[in-house]
């Protein structure tokens, strides 16, 4: 019966980590939408004020459409900086996920087979 408890204690600790890596996943996903999205509203930014420094030429003769690509460039490398490091994180722990997972599955099948195996009238394995 001691074995049986342990085994079941298992299959709860690993489901517990495999939830935790799980909603750090989710957490991370969230963060590369949010950036894309950062990202994407600098592009739609860049189309809009585009169109007015090509109306306005006395924008362009003090340079301000100068400075605000420099800005804009700036802000677009930052983003894909982050987006770059969130992908190196998703990456570890998409493997952490992955070893979790399984350590998850086998806790759950021995405590599955210790279960029926200790039934009565049932031959043990």
């Amino acid at each position: 019966m001691k074995q049986g408890k342990q085994l079941r204690e298992l299959a709860a600790l690993t489901e517990v980590i495999f939830s935790a890596q799980s909603a750090k996943m989710q957490k991370l996903m969230a963060q590369q939408g949010s950036l894309k999205a950062k990202y994407a509203e600098l592009c739609a930014q860049e189309e809009k004020v585009q169109a007015q420094f090509s109306q306005d030429p006395g924008l362009r003769m003090a340079r301000t459409d100068v400075l605000w690509r420099v800005w804009l460039g700036r802000q677009k490398a930052a983003v894909n900086a982050e987006l770059a490091l969130l992908a190196v994180e998703k990456e570890r722990t998409l493997e952490e996920l992955r070893v979790a997972f399984g350590r998850r599955d086998v806790a759950a099948a021995l405590a599955r087979q210790d279960l029926f195996s200790r039934r009565p009238g049932v031959p043990s394995l």
